[in-house]
């Protein structure tokens, strides 16, 4: 799979929102709009636990990363801002610029010099409102019909150990392959997880996730280290900082003026 921009940028965000995205620590209240099983209810409602241990509310988040893809001899820093069901995001590559993305609450867009601006729709929309939601989990019925309980299966993890994890199936709402998700038995964390992630022209891609070394920041469970596989591409993040409840400046979100004439053409 050739990356182009815009799908690399989908690639980051999806696979960034797995590493740091909190979900809210309120014991869950799903909701009987999607379907979830008895067992699914008490994996995620002890993921939330492992990963908060305690009531934590959430307003806003900012994540810096490095990110490499060796296989195409690129490096690059991403820096993403949360807050209020939108989100706003930055990619810096060395010699080629910068890549931008955001949802303001309605349009999802992507831009750069080289490619123009673009407007989401379809699957790529509908991910992209998940991934600028901070209580993704707790709203899961926003954006899956259901939840079901999969099984067991031994899985290695970031580490390179092998671990036994329960593991969930979540079925978006947009239709595609569900999303397994895998939860260490051991810790209740998250590990792995595989799917599809919407890139240019809605073109769907399969992705597997595997996240590593948690680390604990404000009281928050965050992991720090990710691989993502898209077709023959690993990508490798590591988190530089994560900062929770912050001042987000007046602008962070609003459309850039090649994105407001598109969306309103």
């Amino acid at each position: 799979m050739n990356l182009t921009r815009k799908t690399l940028g989908a690639l980051l965000i999806g696979a960034g929102m797995l590493v740091a995205a909190p979900q809210m620590l309120e014991t869950p209240a799903f909701a009987a709009d999607g379907e979830i099983d008895a067992k699914s209810k008490a994996v995620l409602d002890r993921a939330i636990e492992a990963q908060f241990g305690g009531k934590k509310n959430i307003k806003s988040m900012k994540r810096a990363e490095k990110v490499t893809i060796a296989s195409q001899g690129i490096t690059m820093d991403v820096e993403m801002i949360i807050a209020d069901g939108r989100m706003a995001s930055t990619t810096t590559i060395p010699g080629l610029g910068e890549m931008k993305t955001g949802y303001d609450g309605n349009v999802g867009w992507s831009f750069n010099q080289m490619m123009g601006p673009s407007v989401m729709e379809g699957a790529e929309l509908s991910q992209s409102k998940r991934q600028s939601d901070i209580y993704a989990d707790l709203h899961w019925d926003r954006y899956y019909t259901s939840v079901s309980y999969a099984g067991e299966e031994d899985v290695e993890t970031f580490e390179g150990d092998t671990v036994k994890a329960d593991v969930l199936e979540f079925a978006p709402n947009h239709g595609g392959a569900a999303e397994r998700r895998f939860y260490s038995q051991d810790t209740g964390l998250l590990v792995k997880s595989t799917g599809e992630i919407a890139g240019q022209g809605g073109a769907m891609f399969p992705m597997t996730v595997t996240v590593g070394d948690y680390r604990k920041i404000d009281g928050i469970m965050v992991a720090f280290q990710s691989k993502v596989r898209a077709g023959p591409n690993e990508i490798e993040s590591s988190v530089q900082s994560v900062e929770y409840n912050i001042n987000v400046p007046a602008g962070t979100f609003a459309l850039p003026a090649e994105v407001a004439d598109l969306a309103g053409s």
